[in-house]
């Protein structure tokens, strides 16, 4: 099964969408902690769509594979990086 283009820039713009709502509108609503929690829901959504964007046609397995991925160096940064700053 293969994603489309299109399909590819409404994973990328939904979830910048979802982003803007946390940090701009949620952001007084929501710790620091739950605003990490929530990335691992978007990010890896706007990074699988931006390969497939960008190659123009990506497998759901390969989407899949980089969106797991995207939430391992997110739990590695957020684990060994973000508490040292």
């Amino acid at each position: 099964m293969d994603i489309s283009r299109q399909t590819a820039k409404i994973m990328v713009f939904g979830s910048l969408l979802i982003a803007a709502v946390i940090y701009l509108v949620l952001f007084d609503s929501l710790s620091e902690t739950e605003m990490v929690r929530l990335s691992y829901i978007w990010l890896p959504i706007c990074v699988s769509g931006a390969i497939a964007w960008k190659t123009g046609q990506s497998t759901l397995t390969g989407a899949l594979l980089w969106a797991g991925k995207t939430i391992l160096l997110l739990a590695l940064f957020f684990e060994l990086i973000f508490p040292m700053l």
